[in-house]
C-alpha cells in the first residue's frame, strides 16, 4: 500500500522521523528554558544569600559565590554542548555532561536549602534567626512594616525562589538526560536504515 506515492514502509518511518524531530525540538525548548530558570535562580539566590553583607550579621553559608560562578558556567557550557542554537552542532557527549554538572549543582543547592531551612544545627545558628530576621531587625522601621510581617513575606518568599529553582534544575537535568537517549536512538536507527538501503542496492 502506497500514500502520496510513498511506500507504506517508508511513509511510516518518516512519520517516525517527524515525530522524533517534533519530540526533541519539545525537548531542546525545555532545557533552553529550564536552564534560564535555573540561572536566574541562582543569581536570585546569591542576592539574597547576601542579605548578611547588607546587615552587618554573620553569613549563614560560605557556598554562596561559588554556587554563582558554578551556575553561570554550567548555563555557558549549556550553550556551546548545544551548538548555541544550531542542531547540527551539538555534541551528544557534551550534553550529557552539561546533565552531570547541572545535578551536582542542584545538589549542593539542595543540600544548602536543607541546612538552611531543616537543620539550624549544621549552619552553627540558633533557630529562628534566618534571613527574614535579619532584614526584620535591620530594616522593618525603614520598610514600615511590623517584624512579624516581614519575616512572614521574605520567608515565603525564599521558600519559593528555592522550590522553583531546584524544580527547575530537576525538569533540566531529566529532560536533558532523555534527549540524549533520544538522539543516540535516532542515530541508531538512521544506521539500520542505511544498511537496509546498502544491502538491497547490493
Amino acid at each position: 500500500m502506497e500514500r502520496d506515492g510513498t511506500p507504506a514502509n517508508d511513509w511510516n518511518y518518516r512519520m517516525i522521523i517527524e515525530d522524533r524531530y517534533k519530540r526533541l525540538a519539545v525537548m531542546r525548548r525545555a532545557i533552553r528554558i529550564s536552564a534560564l530558570v535555573q540561572l536566574v535562580y541562582v543569581c536570585i539566590r546569591t542576592l539574597w544569600h547576601s542579605v548578611p553583607f547588607f546587615t552587618g550579621e554573620t553569613p549563614l553559608t560560605a557556598s554562596t559565590e561559588y554556587i554563582f560562578y558554578a551556575g553561570v558556567a554550567v548555563f555557558l557550557f549549556r550553550a556551546w554542548a548545544f551548538g548555541f542554537g544550531k542542531a547540527n552542532r551539538e555534541k551528544l557527549w557534551a550534553i550529557m555532561t552539561y546533565s552531570i554538572l547541572s545535578m551536582l549543582l542542584v545538589t549542593e543547592c539542595f543540600l544548602v536549602f536543607y541546612m538552611y531551612h531543616m537543620d539550624d544545627k549544621m549552619m552553627g545558628r540558633g533557630a529562628g534567626w534566618q534571613y527574614p530576621q535579619m532584614l526584620a531587625k535591620h530594616y522593618a522601621a525603614t520598610l514600615k512594616m511590623s517584624k512579624a510581617n516581614v519575616v512572614l513575606i521574605a520567608t515565603w518568599f525564599e521558600r519559593a525562589l528555592d522550590l522553583v529553582g531546584l524544580a527547575a534544575g530537576a525538569i533540566n537535568i531529566y529532560v536533558s538526560k532523555e534527549y540524549v537517549m533520544e538522539k543516540k536512538e535516532q542515530k541508531r536507527e538512521a544506521a539500520e536504515k542505511n544498511e537496509v538501503k546498502a544491502a538491497k542496492k547490493d
